[in-house]
């Protein structure tokens, strides 16, 4: 007989009633019947910990002649329930394969989980590293501190090294349009049609992308450029 399927069924780990009913070696419709019996009992119960979904899931399949026919989907507490009203040899080996299918699927997601922990964290020392070579070419720069700052941040999730202060607030484009009361596209292009861009408004700089390890050059504003961008949306009639 093959090993019971574990499903993920909206994030529960649930195995199909069909697939207990051949292992207990039991008419799946007896099955149904059954587990019915078992979820009045439970609707009727008083205690409030009780809940139907954290035993078994009602849900349907089709079968050969395309009938929609219903089943339930067991959760490993539901299995637990059935287990424990069997016993001999049957009830053995069911209990033995059912909880060996739901620690073989729980391993699984542990594994898959890991797996994206370390490639988060991967991406994060590239991060860093790029950051860190960023603040080569600017070695004696007012930039060179920022970015091993914004480096050493990613690795250790938090401040370790002070971000200098600059004369000059430098602010991103959705900052500009948050006080402008329009959006970052909307500021990128206005700054391009008025030639804006440019050091008497503010700085290029080196970023690193948001979903990726790619260096960008990004544009960031003083505060002065925020009067000059509102006269150009007043010639446009949007204030």
């Amino acid at each position: 007989m093959e090993e019971l399927q574990v499903i993920n069924h909206n994030s529960v780990d649930v195995i199909d009633s069909r697939e207990v009913a051949e292992m207990i070696g039991k008419d799946h419709r007896h099955l149904i019947r059954d587990i019915r019996g078992y979820t009045e009992i439970l609707k009727n119960t008083t205690e409030p910990n009780f809940g139907l979904s954290d035993f078994f899931i009602e849900s349907n399949y089709k079968d050969s002649t395309g009938r929609t026919l219903p089943c339930y989907l067991l959760t490993r507490t539901g299995c637990d329930f059935i287990a424990s009203r069997m016993s001999g040899k049957r009830g053995v080996q069911f209990s033995a394969r059912y909880v060996c299918a739901f620690d073989a699927m729980r391993k699984q997601a542990d594994a898959a989980q890991m797996e994206i922990m370390l490639r988060m964290e991967s991406c994060k020392i590239q991060k860093a590293r790029l950051l860190r070579e960023m603040a080569q070419q600017y070695q004696g720069g007012p930039f060179e501190q920022t970015l091993n700052a914004c480096a050493a941040q990613i690795i250790c999730g938090g401040e370790v090294i002070p971000l200098p202060k600059s004369p000059y607030a430098l602010h991103t484009a959705g900052e500009i349009g948050k006080a402008l009361g329009i959006t970052a596209n909307h500021v990128g292009r206005i700054a391009n049609q008025y030639g804006l861009k440019k050091s008497e408004y503010g700085e290029w700089v080196l970023d690193v992308a948001a979903h990726s390890a790619k260096t960008v050059r990004t544009f960031r504003y003083y505060e002065s450029v925020i009067p000059i961008i509102k006269d150009k949306l007043r010639e446009e009639g949007r204030l």
